[in-house]
């Protein structure tokens, strides 16, 4: 029996590649969680701002500013099929998570936190929180993508059938 699948040979038609977080292929994972993670970027530059955390800190705003054009980088980089750009923003986060620590580290013993009021604080710890979750769930999908790209079960050719869906 000869298999016609336009699928990967020898899959007989079933559909390969991870599941990430248990709902969509690794490309529609790095698209939508980089959605959401421009949006939660934009949302802390924003509150940051309001509670007084980014007054006069550069390197905060550089790199929020910088992890928003990466995410615009990689949702473009994973319509058009590409693993270049998202194996530079999968770099990107790693400095990035390395920076932060660094920095809350640095915040942390400059007494610049215990100058916050107690509800800023809650909003720096939980926005803090949240962030490095986004930030592993995004490295998480895009190291995904970024290996089936390269073993080619996530391509143009053998994405065929979930046009539909896009």
């Amino acid at each position: 029996m000869v298999d016609s699948s336009p699928l990967i040979p020898g899959t007989h038609g079933r559909k390969q590649g991870h599941r990430v977080l248990c709902c969509c292929d690794s490309r529609k994972a790095v698209i939508l969680i980089n959605l959401i993670a421009l949006a939660f970027s934009i949302y802390l530059i924003i509150i940051n701002a309001l509670n007084g955390t980014l007054r006069g800190d550069i390197v905060s705003i550089v790199v929020y500013c910088v992890s928003i054009l990466f995410h615009l980088i990689v949702i473009c980089s994973a319509i058009q099929f590409h693993r270049c750009a998202v194996i530079i923003a999968i770099i990107w986060q790693i400095i990035k998570i390395i920076l932060v620590v660094i920095f809350l580290i640095l915040n942390g013993t400059s007494g610049e936190y215990t100058k916050l009021t107690e509800t800023a604080k809650r909003v720096y710890i939980i926005s803090n929180v949240i962030w490095f979750g986004v930030t592993f769930i995004v490295l998480y999908a895009e190291m995904v993508y970024v290996r089936e790209v390269k073993l080619g079960i996530m391509s143009r050719k053998y994405h065929e059938r979930e046009k539909y869906s896009w």
